[in-house]
């Protein structure tokens, strides 16, 4: 999803209701965080369930990216300069990863 957010509707008992506010309060987010993360890591685990570690985040596949890209390059006849020139854009991709971005 790009752009704005969708809100979707979900039926639940007050049961479910009060067990997800437990669950999210626990982890110091909303309940809406919540269900977010908690379904979209569902969802990434049927997807992707064909035995493979995939990214779980658009940032954890950026730094597979990049950290595939100086992996190719250490193993090549490349120089000094431009290995550090893919380690530096691999470790800036991780401090955006950090930050949130």
């Amino acid at each position: 999803m790009s752009g704005a957010s969708k809100v979707i509707s979900l039926r639940a008992t007050a049961e479910d209701i009060t067990l997800f506010g437990q669950a999210a309060e626990g982890q110091g987010v909303t309940a809406s965080a919540w269900m977010r993360a908690t379904l979209r890591e569902a969802a990434l685990a049927e997807v992707y369930s064909k035995g493979s570690a995939f990214p779980a985040t658009p940032g954890e596949t950026a730094l597979l990216r990049a950290v595939l890209v100086v992996l190719q390059m250490v193993g090549r006849d490349v120089a000094e300069d431009d290995k550090r020139r893919f380690a530096d854009k691999a470790a800036r991709q991780i401090e955006k990863i950090k930050a949130g971005e």
